[in-house]
């Protein structure tokens, strides 16, 4: 209504460049390399390989000779980081898993015929048979 105080909010602000590409998103900067490709968002550095991404922050991107993504390695950010993501690739099949530790170590367990399971060591490798 007129004459009452409102209150504006004008949201995160976007800077852009001369080359239309985003430069700044709120206190975040963005920078690119000569290939005009994310070099840097924040703190977060990014590499490239011949022909896609390698590497988010600490996070390795593992292609097959195809160009298909087949693994990811370690973390984008290691501090204060307790979301896991992991990939399996099994002969076109793609199987994804987010893993949030609420139990705090308690995830290494296998499962018997019988029914029970059993605690087991997370650095101890377990045998197919």
């Amino acid at each position: 209504t007129f004459g009452t105080t409102s209150i504006y909010n004008s949201g995160i602000k976007i800077e852009h460049d001369n080359f239309g590409r985003i430069r700044r998103v709120g206190n975040v900067f963005i920078n690119y390399d000569f290939n005009n490709r994310i070099k840097r968002i924040g703190s977060v550095y990014m590499s490239y390989n011949r022909f896609a991404l390698s590497q988010v922050g600490g996070l390795r991107i593992i292609y097959n000779r195809f160009g298909q993504i087949v693994d990811y390695v370690g973390n984008v950010k290691n501090r204060n980081s307790n979301y896991n993501f992991n990939e399996t690739y099994n002969f076109n099949e793609e199987n994804y898993e987010n893993n949030e530790n609420d139990n705090l170590g308690n995830d290494y367990y296998y499962y018997r015929k019988d029914g029970t399971k059993a605690n087991v060591d997370k650095n101890k490798k377990i045998e197919k048979k």
